[in-house]
């Protein structure tokens, strides 16, 4: 009778928990969906230069894998299979939190040894859609922060790095206002002022057809 008992309840928990992924599932579809049926057909055909649309989908696919030197314990965030190129990402995934202004989001990020040569990976920040955010990125050479406005991406700030694949590094970025603070591995880079969005979604990305391992990502609001 306690068998049965305990598996009649690991069943409703199992109904609950897909009841709540479909719930969810439901609400991300709808919001698209609201997001763009009060914009003029032209602007759906020519996303470069259209309004906005508030929305930052899945890109490419991520799926949890084990790595015993991941930061959070064993499991990872991976990306396993890039998409086509959208504002140069071939794979993102909004991190589960509120629009930020001002804020604090730290990654902990990992490249493949098998990445291509022009591999890039960061977080993207303050986005409004595949066409207008921040992005501070690092690759292979070079530690960079551009805007991404539609068509026009603007190189902010960049520095020259040696990176390794192969190898876990720690993004940080703390924007306040129109300010932004730049980490890496707890030391800071720059500071970098730029007022063109105030406030956005974050997300960690790469480019180049980069697969990604990514054991944990945080962002938080900025203490007042």
């Amino acid at each position: 009778s306690t068998f049965v008992v305990i598996a009649s309840s690991l069943k409703i928990s199992r109904i609950a928990q897909q009841a709540a992924h479909q719930a969810l599932a439901y609400g991300i579809a709808s919001s698209l969906l609201e997001a763009t049926e009060g914009l003029p057909f032209a602007e759906l055909q020519n996303r470069a230069t259209g309004t906005p649309l508030g929305i930052f989908p899945p890109h490419g696919t991520w799926e949890v894998q084990t790595d015993p030197n991941a930061r959070s314990a064993s499991s990872t965030l991976a990306l396993t299979g890039t998409s086509t190129a959208i504002s140069g990402i071939t794979g993102a995934l909004r991190i589960p939190t509120n629009a930020f202004g001002d804020f604090t989001a730290e990654a902990a990020l990992k490249v493949p040894t098998t990445a291509p040569s022009g591999w890039r990976a960061g977080i993207i920040f303050r986005a409004l859609d595949f066409e207008h955010f921040y992005r501070y990125s690092l690759k292979s050479d070079a530690l960079l922060l551009e805007r991404v406005q539609g068509a026009t991406t603007t190189e902010l700030w960049s520095q020259p790095a040696s990176l390794a694949t192969s190898t876990w590094y720690r993004p940080k970025i703390v924007a306040s206002g129109a300010n932004f603070t730049l980490y890496l591995n707890d030391t800071q880079y720059a500071v970098v002022s730029d007022n063109t969005y105030t406030s956005g979604i974050i997300a960690l990305a790469s480019g180049g057809g980069t697969a990604l391992a990514a054991p944990g990502a945080a962002a938080a609001p900025a203490t007042p």
